[in-house]
């Protein structure tokens, strides 16, 4: 189950990555640190951010961004320059790109395919994919 959090650790992940995630995404996470949504035919789970607020909200986001983001990079087409936001329960993966200043994120969103390593652009911006 979702739910909200604060600014403090969306800027921990940010710094820990050395990224700035697109303003729609953080909007977004700040109201449900989570979740999941439907689209591109299938169901998506959202990564949240790492909260150590309490021992409940550790256990609840203890597969967020950043350690997911790391377990992508093990798979050997799986970008260098992507931090990974979302799965499907298949392997399949939506992320961000690093912009070319290397720091922001750009505000379109990827599919990672982890059978065959192939790679499509789904949306302009987070927003399209749940409908905002």
């Amino acid at each position: 189950m979702p739910f909200p959090t604060v600014e403090k650790f969306i800027l921990e992940t940010e710094a820990k990555l050395n990224v700035r995630f697109p303003a729609i995404f953080r909007a977004k996470m700040k109201q449900e640190n989570g979740g999941t949504f439907s689209a591109l035919d299938s169901h998506w789970y959202l990564f949240p951010f790492f909260d150590t607020t309490d021992n409940k909200r550790i256990k609840r986001t203890s597969n967020h961004i950043i350690r997911e983001t790391d377990l992508a990079r093990e798979w050997p087409d799986f970008p260098w320059d992507a931090i990974a936001i979302a799965e499907d329960n298949t392997g399949d993966i939506l992320f961000f790109k690093r912009s070319n200043n290397g720091t922001d994120l750009n505000p379109e969103v990827y599919h990672y395919n982890h059978d065959g390593g192939s790679i499509l652009r789904v949306a302009d911006d987070f927003g399209e994919l749940i409908g905002l």
